[in-house]
This record gives C-alpha cells, structure tokens and sequence, in this order.
C-alpha cells in the first residue's frame, strides 16, 4: 500500500502553493509587465507598501494591501515557512531525496490528472507556466520529506507490533483483509479461508498509514515550534502593535533552531547543489 496516499492531513499544509494561491486570488487583475531600475528600487518601509502588485481597471493593489490582509501570514506559514522547517528537521534526521525519486513522483501525479496541460487548465491562463512545474515539484518534495520523516517516528514511538494488535486490526475489517489477500494475483486461497496471519504485511501497512495520517498534523506544528522564528514582515505595517494576526504568525525568511535546554547549539544552515540530488544530510 503506497503510504503517500495516506497522509490526509499533508494536504492541508502541502496543497496550497504560494504560486496557485496568490494566482487564484488575482485572477481577475490584468497583468502589466514591470520593469524596477536601480532608481525605482524601493528604499524605504513606505515605498515598499507602495509597490503595485497588480490592478483591477485603474485600482492598485500593492504589497501593503497584501501584507495587512490576514490570510497573508497564513499563505506564508504554509508555503514557506513550514517547509522550510521541515527541511531543517529532515537534515537533522538524513532523510534524502533524489532528484530522480521527485521526477518520479512528478510523472506518476501527471499521468494521474492527463498530463502537464490538464494540470495547467486548473489555473488561470495568467499563471506563468514555466513555475508551475517547479512549484508542483517543491510540493513533491515536501511530502516525500513528510512520509520519510513519519516512517522514522513511527519506527521510534510505535515499535513492534504485537499479535493481539495484528489480530484487532483484523477483526475491525475482516473482509477487506480477506479480500486484499484473495485477490492478489499468485494467490490461491477462497476469501473465507484468509487468516489474520495471511493477512499481516497488509495489516501492518494499514496501522502505519493510520498513524501516520493521525500524527503528521501535529508534528508539523510542533516541527516550526523548534525553530526561532523572525517575523520581519510585521515590519512592513504601518503600527504593528495594533495588527491582528492568525495564531500562526511566526513567519519569516529566517529561521534560527532554538537551542535545547543544556545549551547545544543546532546545526548551521544546509548547503544545497541546484543540480544532482535534492538532499539534506544528517546534522
């Protein structure tokens, strides 16, 4: 059983993109090219809320508007700040990732949804298309991450398993059991006469795919909770002391592991090759 189907609560940390989310919500603003000289740069708090992001008719719509909108430290956290967390956590751990293994993940889900122009058909037409593969790519890889990650908790927290979990788990769904084992090519065996035993590398798999599913939400928080957050953005409001924010306003582009209590120092930052293999060693 392909435990990556299983994680249920991934989705709600993996399958908002920066790109899509931001693309979906301007949908409806024409798009004008733009062009910043060194002299237009922004060099002040105040120019950089004035920056235009995108127009409706004649109406701006600039970083300031974005920055004050709530939604906005929610799009951060879950599209860049969490991941990037995430990255740290499974460098510490030697969880790996191949470029290959990505590419593979990549041609699976488009063959799954009929191929790179159905995937784009999903987007509005003002989505730049050469990002739209990268930006499914990164997701990819942050669920490989996940998956990996919560295997190795699993092994940690769960342990052996017991006959008397192996035969309850049976007995919860004794005919899909049955069925999984009957139907299996090689075999030659009546669904009735199907055993628990029979049935136990399938068993197996489902109780680890349930736990992870029912872990991998809190883990994740609890992942961004290890690491110093800086939430520069606030910067960019007017007043920030007087800016309501979602509880999950710990965003930044800068992460700094917290130390631990008998004042070990985490590992520095992880050099990462654009070309080859997509890895993160161990800390």
């Amino acid at each position: 059983m392909n435990i990556f189907r299983n994680i249920a609560a991934v989705a709600s940390l993996m399958a908002v993109s920066a790109l899509t989310t931001l693309i979906i919500a301007g949908s409806a603003c024409v798009q004008q090219p733009t062009t910043v000289s060194a002299e237009d740069a922004p060099n002040s708090l105040e120019q950089a809320r004035g920056v235009v992001l995108a127009t409706v008719n004649d109406t701006p719509i600039t970083l300031g508007d974005m920055i004050t909108t709530p939604m906005y430290f929610v799009l951060l956290h879950q599209t860049l700040v969490a991941p990037e967390a995430l990255r740290m956590k499974a460098a510490e751990m030697g969880v790996v990732v191949t470029t290959e293994e990505i590419q593979q993940k990549y041609d699976e889900y488009m063959d799954g949804v009929g191929g790179f122009d159905a995937f784009a058909s999903t987007v509005p037409e003002s989505a730049p298309r050469s990002l739209l593969e990268e930006d499914l790519k990164k997701n990819l890889l942050q669920q490989l991450y996940i998956q990996r990650i919560m295997e190795i908790e699993f092994e940690q927290q769960h342990g052996s398993y017991t006959e008397e979990e192996i035969q309850d788990e049976f007995d919860m769904n004794p005919r899909m059991y049955r069925n999984m084992v009957a139907n299996e090519p090689d075999a030659e065996i009546a669904p009735e006469d199907v055993t628990s035993d029979m049935a136990r590398e399938q068993i197996e798999e489902n109780i680890k795919a349930r736990w992870i599913s029912n872990n991998t939400q809190e883990y994740l928080r609890n992942v961004t909770e290890e690491y110093d957050i800086r939430n520069y953005a606030l910067d960019f409001l007017e007043e920030p002391e007087d800016v309501v924010v979602p509880a999950v306003n710990e965003d930044t582009f800068e992460m700094e592991r917290v130390d631990d209590e008998h004042g070990h120092e985490s590992p520095g930052s992880i050099d990462e090759s654009p070309e080859g293999a997509l890895e993160a060693a161990g800390g």
